[in-house]
Parts: structure tokens; sequence; C-alpha cells
């Protein structure tokens, strides 16, 4: 059976927007706050990792084990809180040429 339905996916960081580092700053902030450990999130996550990835493979190189669950919520939600600080603070932060044009008419179109 075929659908009709299409999904538009996107990579937000050098995509969508340039956030100058304020994911993995914030990421960093996390790992402090919680573990008091310096975690260079970019020597553990690849391009295009979804942020599940990133704190799951990221947790195992500094912490030694995975997460628990509780862990992991905890670590993903202290990361939201400090995302939003880091871009505010990030003065390379900006939204990519055409994208403020793009998703109206994605949207306008059914698809978001």
């Amino acid at each position: 059976m075929t659908s009709d339905k299409v999904a538009i996916l996107f990579d937000i960081d050098g995509t969508l927007i340039v956030t100058d580092g304020a994911g993995s700053t914030s990421w960093s902030m996390a790992f402090k706050e919680i573990y008091n450990i310096d975690a260079q999130i970019d020597r553990y996550s690849d391009i295009g990792m979804t942020d599940p990835e990133v704190a799951r493979r990221t947790f195992e190189a500094v912490i030694g084990r995975a997460p628990t669950k509780a862990e992991f919520s905890r670590l993903l939600e202290r990361r939201m809180h400090y995302l939003t600080e880091s871009v505010q603070d990030s003065k390379g932060y900006h939204v990519l040429p055409g994208v403020e044009d793009l998703l109206p008419k994605l949207i306008a179109q059914g698809y978001l």
C-alpha cells in the first residue's frame, strides 16, 4: 500500500539556524551542574545526531555506563534549560537565509 504523505525533515543547526556553539555550551553546562564534569560534547557526538543520541553517547563516555531513565530525563531537561540561555548569549546565532520564507510556505501546504 502506498501513501500520499510526505515527511520533510531538517537537521536544525547549520540547516535552519546557526547556533555558534550554543548547543555544545548547553550540554556542557548541564553535565557540569549535575555531575561536576567538564564534558566536551564535540568529542563524543557527530553532525546529524539527535539530542538523545548526543546525551547517551556523551554520558556513557564521561560517566562510564549507560544512564538510568531518570538520569537521562534530567540531563535532557537541564540541557534545554541552558539552551535558552546559551542561545541568548550567542553572538553568532542567526536564522539562515530563506528559512523565514520557507517555513510559512510549508505550513500553508500542510507539512507542519
